[in-house]
């Protein structure tokens, strides 16, 4: 997870509202612009390891939720 600062505002936007929703499938309620460009953003992530893909569901990765965390705690400090 500390390869996270290469990604873009947006990768980040929508990783951060992963981890805080637990999954996103299409239709959930929640979007960033529009469906297909969640979808692309999601697979971005599948394809850098920061998220999982299973029956069209995606979820953040464990080491993704701890690391999101984990700088959160520190940011409260």
């Amino acid at each position: 997870a500390a390869g996270l600062q290469k990604l873009g505002k947006v990768q980040l936007y929508v990783l951060r509202a992963l981890v805080q929703h637990s999954s996103w499938v299409a239709g959930c309620g929640w979007t960033w612009d529009t469906t297909s460009g969640t979808t692309k953003i999601m697979e971005s992530l599948v394809r850098r390891g920061y998220v999982t893909r299973f029956a069209d569901v995606y979820r953040p990765t464990a080491q993704v939720i701890a690391y999101l965390q984990d700088a959160s705690a520190r940011r409260r400090l």
